[in-house]
C-alpha cells in the first residue's frame, strides 16, 4: 500500500472545511441549529473529527445506504436507504457528510430523498472526490484523486482497513460497476 495522504494533512484539510463551515452557517442567519449526516460506514470517521471542529452548535444524525452489486450492477436505480434519519429537517440547514463522490449516484439519491423533507437548503461535504465525477460537493477536502481504490480514514477493503489513519491506495485500480481486479 501507498501512503495517498498523510494524517496530519487530512486534519488540517478537516479543520479548514470546518471553519469554513461554521463561518458560512453563521452568515445565512438561519436561526435553525444545522443537521449534519453522516452516511455510514465510509464518513463516519471523517464526520467525527468534522463535527469536532465546528464552530457551532449543531445536531448529528445518521443515514445508511446500499449500492447493490453482482447480479444487480450498482446503478442509480439500485441504491437504497437501508436506515435513515430520525429527525424533522423542515426549514433546517442540512449538510450531509461522506467520504466519497464516486459516480455521484449515492449523494444524488440521498439528496433527493432529503430533499423532499423540505430542509432550509442542503449542502454536501466529502474527503474526496474522483477525476471524473460529474456531481461536485460544495466541500470537499481532496478533489481529484483518480482512480485508485482507497483503504484508512474511513475506506475499507472487504470491511477491513477503516482504522488507518492515513489515506492509502491499495495499488489496484477501482473500475466504476466493476469488481476490484
Amino acid at each position: 500500500m501507498q501512503v495517498i495522504k498523510q494524517f496530519y494533512d487530512i486534519d488540517k484539510k478537516v479543520k479548514d472545511i470546518a471553519e469554513k463551515i461554521s463561518l458560512e452557517y453563521k452568515d445565512t442567519g438561519n436561526q435553525e441549529i444545522p443537521v449534519f449526516i453522516c452516511v455510514l460506514q465510509g464518513g463516519a470517521m471523517f464526520f467525527h473529527d468534522l463535527i469536532k471542529s465546528l464552530k457551532v452548535e449543531c445536531c448529528t444524525e445518521y443515514v445508511r445506504l446500499k449500492s447493490y452489486k453482482g447480479k444487480t450492477a450498482s446503478t442509480p436505480g439500485n441504491i437504497k436507504i437501508l436506515s435513515d434519519i430520525q429527525v424533522d429537517i423542515k426549514g433546517k440547514p442540512i449538510y450531509i457528510i461522506d467520504d466519497i463522490i464516486d459516480t455521484g449516484a449515492t449523494m444524488a439519491k440521498l439528496m433527493s430523498h432529503l430533499s423532499e423533507l423540505e430542509p432550509a437548503y442542503i449542502k454536501t461535504v466529502t474527503l474526496v472526490e474522483r477525476k471524473a465525477v460529474v456531481f461536485k460537493s460544495d466541500y470537499c477536502c481532496f478533489r481529484n484523486m483518480g482512480d485508485e481504490w482507497f483503504v484508512g480514514y474511513g475506506f475499507d477493503k472487504d470491511g477491513k482497513c477503516r482504522n488507518y489513519k492515513n489515506l492509502y491506495s491499495d495499488g489496484k485500480v477501482k473500475k466504476v460497476n466493476e469488481e476490484v481486479v
